[in-house]
């Protein structure tokens, strides 16, 4: 008991006798000041995303329980290694901005924020947490996404992975992105113990542009030599 009321101690320090006198110094905040300058160790972010993890889900859990199999209202989330895995694959910083399409209760975003101090934002249309897969319905939001910009999915929303580029799908609103195909470990997602592959999408609309450019010469070539 003598130990758990010392644990206790730190985490609720006694107030002194004196109100006015100077605050005793923080055992938290001191070992807080010898983190390395890399950022927040691996362990306590761990620790922190579970207990927010936790706290969140804990009251909720038998709503997270009522779901249809295999329907789209199916709770899961990503394991906190394979989201560091993915934040290290985008390059997300301190001036980035996040955005987690089916965030569910937010873990993702708050690792996000907590790993790269980035601005983070989640949507989620579900009455109780669920994770929202990319779909059609999706795919247009997209062509507003700036230069760069990188979407993460599980699935790739392109009809083929670097498929050719052609007349007749130059127009189609996949052709902007480069799609690159990461495998994530086992023990990367809680609804299965196998690995996989997840997919990166950037945007490049230059290197879209050229290849446009390419096809309208070539319409209007035909064109021309067709009213020869």
């Amino acid at each position: 008991m003598q130990n758990i009321n010392q644990l206790l101690t730190l985490k609720y320090p006694l107030l002194p006798s004196d109100p006015f006198a100077p605050a005793p110094p923080n055992v938290l905040i001191e070992v807080i000041k010898n983190w390395p300058s890399s950022g927040i160790p691996n362990r306590v972010l761990v620790r922190i995303i579970n207990e927010t993890y936790q706290r969140s889900i804990g009251p909720h859990a038998l709503k997270l329980n009522r779901y249809e199999a295999f329907s789209s209202e199916v709770y899961d989330k990503l394991m906190p290694s394979f989201t560091s895995n993915i934040i290290e694959a985008t390059r997300l910083h301190k001036d980035s901005l996040f955005m987690d399409l089916g965030c569910g209760v937010g873990n993702v975003l708050v690792q996000a924020s907590l790993e790269t101090c980035c601005r983070s934002y989640g949507i989620e249309v579900m009455p109780t947490p669920t994770e929202q897969s990319l779909n059609e319905a999706l795919r247009p939001r997209f062509l507003d996404l700036k230069e760069g910009a990188i979407v993460v999915s599980l699935k790739p929303f392109v009809s083929s992975l670097n498929a050719r580029v052609t007349e007749r799908n130059v127009d189609d609103i996949s052709a902007i992105f480069d799609v690159f195909e990461r495998p994530y470990r086992s023990g990367s997602v809680s609804w299965g113990s196998g690995g996989g592959l997840y997919h990166l999408h950037r945007v490049d609309r230059e290197g879209y542009a050229v290849i446009k450019q390419r096809f309208e010469n070539q319409r209007a070539r035909s064109a021309r030599a067709s009213r020869r």
